[in-house]
C-alpha cells in the first residue's frame, strides 16, 4: 500500500484544513442567492468580506448588498458559517451570537440601516438553512406569529428563526411594512423605539 506525502509528514488520518476565506466567500454567495430570490433584486457579496469601506460611503457594509443602487434595502446583512456553533432557545450572556450581533449592529448604525444576522453551523443540511436573527419589536412579533414562523432562539432584544421558514412565509414587502414605524438610528446594544 502506497503512502501519501501527507501521511508521511502528518501521520495517518490527515485532513486538509479548511480555507476559512474560501468557506466565508461561499457562505456569502449562498446568502446573496437567497436574498436575490427573496427580494427579486440581485445581491452580491461585498469585496473583502464586508471589509470594503470608502470614505463617506457608509452604505457599503455588511457581507452582501444589492447591485441595484435604486433599491432601498434597509438592512445590513452579516453572515457566518461556524464549525462549533451552538444556538440555544435562550441565548446565554456569553453566546457567540452576541459577538456577531455587535458587529452587525455597529455596521447598521454606521449606515443607518437595520441589522440582520444569518448564522449557520458548518456542515448542516440543507446548505441554505441558517438561523436568522433580527431585533425584537412588537410589529415583527405580530408578523411572525401571523405567518406561522416559530422563534427558535431568544436573547436580549433579539430573536432567531429558521431561515427556510422565515423566507418562505414572510415576504420582503411584509417585512418592510413591519419595520416602517421603527427608527433606523440606534446605538449598539440599545433597542430601537
Amino acid at each position: 500500500m502506497k503512502r501519501t506525502v501527507e501521511e508521511d509528514l502528518f501521520g495517518s488520518g490527515y485532513e486538509q484544513p479548511i480555507n476559512q476565506k474560501v468557506k466565508g466567500n461561499k457562505n456569502e454567495l449562498v446568502v446573496a442567492k437567497i436574498l436575490t430570490h427573496w427580494t427579486g433584486t440581485e445581491f452580491v457579496r461585498v469585496p473583502r468580506s464586508g471589509g470594503l469601506r470608502w470614505q463617506n460611503v457608509m452604505n457599503i457594509c455588511g457581507d452582501v448588498l444589492s447591485t441595484d443602487p435604486s433599491f432601498d434595502f434597509p438592512f445590513v446583512i452579516e453572515t457566518k458559517d461556524i464549525a462549533k456553533l451552538v444556538i440555544t432557545s435562550k441565548l446565554r450572556k456569553n453566546s457567540f451570537v452576541y459577538t456577531a450581533w455587535e458587529q452587525v449592529t455597529r455596521d447598521s448604525v454606521r449606515s443607518n440601516r437595520f441589522p440582520v444576522l444569518l448564522l449557520r453551523k458548518t456542515g448542516e443540511t440543507p446548505r441554505e438553512q441558517y438561523t436568522i436573527f433580527l431585533e425584537c419589536f412588537p410589529a415583527l412579533l405580530e408578523l411572525i406569529k401571523m405567518q406561522n414562523v416559530d422563534i427558535i432562539s431568544q436573547g436580549d432584544q433579539i430573536i432567531g428563526m429558521n431561515s427556510l421558514t422565515f423566507f418562505k412565509n414572510i415576504s420582503y414587502d411584509r417585512l418592510i411594512k413591519a419595520y416602517q414605524p421603527v427608527k433606523r438610528i440606534s446605538s449598539p446594544g440599545k433597542p430601537r423605539k
